[in-house]
């Protein structure tokens, strides 16, 4: 056992170690190896698309409308928000509404543009 450690201290430096390494790297370069048995005729998944920029503006300008309108139904319903232990007033959600809006708006115009 204690050969065993000390090998492992050396960064496996070892013959037998060098020559597993060597036979590993051998059967990979010449693709004598072979699949899993449970992964045989099984297809790699396709990578999917990458997102385009239209899409991205699409779903970020989505995410804020629907910031705005949550903010929107608070002021309309009155219901009251705590952080914290302080109570947030509305017209905290009235900014929230006109920056969100604001934003949504730049993100759809953006997405059309692109």
């Amino acid at each position: 056992m204690s050969r065993h450690v000390s090998n492992l201290h050396k960064g496996g430096s070892d013959p037998d170690s060098r020559r597993r390494e060597t036979a590993i790297v051998q059967h990979i370069e010449n693709g004598s190896v072979k699949p899993l048995p449970c992964l045989r005729g099984v297809a790699a998944a396709p990578a999917p698309p990458p997102m385009t920029i239209r899409t991205f503006c699409t779903l970020a300008a989505a995410i804020f409308a629907l910031i705005a309108l949550l903010q929107l139904i608070r002021i309309v319903m009155g219901w009251s928000v705590t952080l914290n232990g302080v109570d947030v007033p509305f017209w905290a959600s009235w900014i929230a509404v006109t920056v969100a809006s604001a934003l949504s708006f730049v993100g759809f115009r953006a997405a059309m543009r692109s």
